[in-house]
């Protein structure tokens, strides 16, 4: 069972309403109309106790069913049944009927469509042969002045209606549609901004993924990263059967000259010799590292060893120099 206090859809909240005032509209103009002729008004009072009572029962079964909506939609189904007996009721007077009829089509057409016409004439034609069943089949068209004057201020007070609730709905989707697009327009902007700091984190995770690999004093690569890269090419080179060079770089005497002129004297010279082994890597496989301390590496893929020996003798002038 539904939980009473939940507030029921606007849907179900205005048809209510709705109907109620339809209704009553109905069992007025029925009054004027029969009222005169002093016929069938014990049969007319059973009529309008039910024109009364529907709308509370459907609205109850609504409020209180596991399934506010589907309940609502068959009260607009059933609408056309209470409406044929309505219609047999009033002996099928033109103005009434017109009324009755128009009134249910275009609530059940604005709430369900063109095609729910195929359920609704049928159901109005079920409720009018019900009706006709028990108390006789009575047809008479005229309508009194008085009856007709309702039934004209009901259905126009009706479509009226209609046309306030759709007009009602209409804005509400509207700003529906508005707050939508403010807040696309939100999502997209922090979304955006998102990817900034992602890029930025990105970025920024680069770099520090770059300075893990380097010697914070050279900016060469550092012992670990030459391990791993030293693996990963003796592997290449020996599945593709190329040579690889590997040239070691030792600073002779730099303990005396640290001695000497003092640590960052020996920093600065180590970032020149770092500077000048670095000029000596050209190509994307090659990678000069500083192994440590006043130790240093380079590793040239695809070259022979002639080839690494005239790169060490160059290398060796350059740092003499």
């Amino acid at each position: 069972m539904a939980n009473p206090s939940v507030r029921l859809p606007w849907l179900v909240r205005t048809n209510y309403r709705m109907r109620v005032a339809a209704f009553l509209s109905l069992f007025l103009a029925g009054t004027l109309h029969m009222a005169p002729s002093g016929q069938d008004l014990t049969q007319w009072a059973v009529v309008g106790t039910l024109l009364f009572a529907y709308p509370q029962v459907r609205y109850l079964r609504a409020r209180y069913g596991a399934d506010a909506m589907k309940s609502e939609y068959l009260s607009i189904q059933m609408d056309s049944v209470v409406v044929g007996v309505f219609v047999a009721a009033v002996h099928f007077s033109l103005w009434l009927a017109f009324s009755a009829v128009l009134g249910v089509v275009i609530s059940s057409v604005s709430n369900r469509g063109w095609r729910c016409l195929l359920t609704t004439l049928p159901g109005i034609v079920v409720g009018a042969i019900a009706m006709a069943g028990v108390g006789g089949l009575h047809v008479s068209l005229p309508t009194s002045g008085a009856a007709t004057v309702l039934s004209m201020v009901g259905i126009g007070g009706y479509l009226l209606s209609v046309s306030q609730f759709s007009f009602r709905r209409n804005l509400a989707l509207r700003k529906a549609r508005e707050d939508i697009q403010l807040r696309e327009v939100e999502v997209l902007a922090t979304n955006q901004a998102l990817q900034d700091k992602l890029g930025e984190i990105r970025a920024l995770q680069q770099k520090l993924e770059e300075q893990a690999h380097l010697d914070g004093l050279t900016g060469l690569y550092n012992r670990r990263y030459l391990d791993q890269a030293l693996k990963r090419e003796v592997a290449r080179c020996t599945r593709d059967g190329q040579p690889l060079a590997f040239i070691m770089v030792d600073v002779d005497d730099f303990k005396k000259y640290n001695d000497s002129f003092g640590h960052p004297a020996g920093d600065v010279c180590l970032k020149q010799i770092a500077a000048c082994l670095q000029s000596f890597t050209n190509r994307a496989t090659d990678m000069a590292a500083r192994y440590g301390g006043e130790e240093f590496s380079l590793m040239f893929a695809n070259t022979d060893a002639a080839s690494a020996l005239r790169i060490a003798q160059q290398l060796r002038l350059s740092i003499e120099s």
